[in-house]
């Protein structure tokens, strides 16, 4: 009496190298696809970590930059503001002056939200007084490196989801072709129709 013994995980690399003729080659095919596509998506895992980490590196230098090289003056709003409307999102130019180590600057910029004629406002500018804008808080770096990381990742695995798809569905086609073909011959070229007319 023979023993069945199951190989669960094992199963597609068998099928992969076994010598058993009732394998089909679309069988070591579809096989090989998928110990492929496995393969590249691991692979794809530490690729994307290590690229987030490059990217969290340089993000995070920009950023400490930022708030090494600006500080927040007080501003005077020269004339009421007006609304400019931006990709997913609502500003308002303002127009303002403020004077920084001695020296007086006139800038219009982005608001978030109205101003008025003489109303004062905090902005942040760069070491030569210059309208810069607030500084990115260096935790940003943490956030944009697993973003990117994870778009990568997924760009990958979805990537090799729709190859392995396509090429999976080719292989059924010609199998269901084969087997059309198969039980043609079985039945006769005709189809397993008879001469008679009705």
């Amino acid at each position: 009496m023979d023993t069945f013994i199951p190989r669960p995980g094992g199963g597609r690399i068998l099928r992969l190298f076994a010598r058993n003729p009732l394998i089909r080659r679309s069988d070591r095919l579809e096989s090989l696809v998928l110990i492929l596509a496995v393969t590249v998506v691991l692979a794809a895992a530490p690729i994307a970590g290590a690229i987030g980490t490059a990217i969290h590196s340089s993000r995070a230098a920009v950023y400490q930059e930022q708030m090494a090289t600006r500080h927040a003056v007080t501003a005077t709003v020269l004339e009421d503001s007006a609304s400019t409307v931006r990709p997913y999102a609502l500003f308002f130019d303002v127009h303002a002056r403020w004077s920084d180590r001695g020296i007086t600057h006139e800038d219009t910029f982005g608001w978030g939200q109205p101003a008025k004629a003489g109303e004062q406002l905090t902005v942040w500018v760069d070491r030569q007084g210059t309208y810069a804008g607030p500084p990115t808080p260096p935790g940003r770096a943490v956030s944009d490196a697993v973003i990117a990381a994870v778009v990568l990742w997924l760009s990958v695995l979805t990537l090799v989801v729709a190859v392995t798809t396509l090429v999976r569905f080719r292989i059924e086609r010609r199998r269901h072709a084969q087997w059309d073909r198969g039980l043609r011959g079985l039945v006769g070229d005709d189809g397993g129709r008879t001469s008679s007319d009705h």
